[in-house]
C-alpha cells in the first residue's frame, strides 16, 4: 500500500488512521494500514459492546434482575408471608451462603466475601422464616408481622 501513496498522502492517511483510532477506542492500532489478519477482534468488539449495555442499561431497567444484582431475585407477597426467590449460580451451595433476616432486609454474604441486601416490602418476623432450596432456587418465606407499629409507653 505505501508504495502506491505519495508522501503527502501517506501522512493524510496516518492522520486519517489516528482520527479513526481516536474515534473509535476499540479498533485495533494500524488497522487500515496493515488490514484485518485476525478478525477476532470484531466478536470481541460486539461482546464488550453487549456486556456494556447490559451493565449500564439493564440493571437501571431491572433492578431486581440477574442483569443488576450479583444473585437474581424475586419478591413477592401472600396474604400471610413475604416470599424471596433467589437464583444461585450452580457453583454455589445455599449452604455456603451466610444468610440472614431482619425485620425489614434479608443479608446474603457469598462465598467470595460480597454482601447483597434485599429490602423487604413489609415487616417479618425473621425467627419464624423457613428456607428451602429447590432447582437452584433458595426460597426463604417470611412470615409478616400482624402490626407494623408497635405502642411505646411513655414514663413518667
Amino acid at each position: 500500500m505505501k508504495d502506491q501513496l505519495t508522501s503527502e498522502q501517506w501522512e493524510q492517511w496516518d492522520a486519517f488512521e489516528k482520527m479513526m483510532v481516536q474515534a473509535f477506542p476499540f479498533l485495533p492500532k494500524h488497522f487500515l494500514r496493515e488490514g484485518i489478519a485476525d478478525s477476532n477482534w470484531i466478536s470481541d468488539t460486539v461482546q464488550n459492546a453487549i456486556n456494556r449495555y447490559i451493565d449500564r442499561e439493564m440493571k437501571a431497567k431491572f433492578p431486581h434482575s440477574v442483569f443488576g444484582r450479583r444473585l437474581g431475585y424475586d419478591v413477592f407477597e401472600t396474604h400471610r408471608s413475604v416470599i424471596v426467590r433467589i437464583r444461585l449460580p450452580s457453583d454455589i451451595h445455599p449452604r455456603e451462603l451466610d444468610t440472614a433476616i431482619s425485620c425489614h432486609k434479608v443479608r446474603i454474604r457469598l462465598p467470595s466475601g460480597e454482601t447483597q441486601v434485599i429490602a423487604l416490602p413489609r415487616a417479618v418476623n425473621p425467627k419464624r422464616a423457613r428456607a428451602l432450596f429447590r432447582n437452584g432456587i433458595l426460597e426463604l418465606r417470611l412470615p409478616r408481622t400482624g402490626e407494623p407499629y408497635h405502642p411505646v409507653y411513655v414514663e413518667g
